[in-house]
């Protein structure tokens, strides 16, 4: 495949991505929701499920860029020393 037509089909792949992950939280949701026999219960537990995996999903992309940031600033602090950015990756 080209590298143009692999530029245009990758926004596509990335939307399919998101929208199967919305579509996996939706479920998972359902799921622990399914015992309410009242649907205004059953919804209003759906819609908070929802909103919980999107604040844990939120401070787990948070953690991550920390972690990166503290790696990154580890290995300028490192290279700084004198010891070069590859080697510095496998410094513990």
């Amino acid at each position: 495949m080209s590298r143009t037509a692999s530029l245009l089909f990758a926004p596509l792949l990335l939307l399919s991505a998101c929208v199967s992950q919305s579509e996996k939280r939706l479920d998972e949701a359902w799921d622990i929701c399914r015992y309410h026999k009242d649907a205004v219960a059953r919804d209003r537990c759906v819609k908070q499920q929802m909103e919980t995996r999107v604040t844990e999903d939120r401070a787990a992309a948070s953690d991550a860029a920390a972690e990166e940031a503290r790696e990154e600033r580890r290995e300028a602090e490192l290279e700084a020393q004198g010891i070069p950015r590859e080697a510095a990756r496998g410094v513990d």
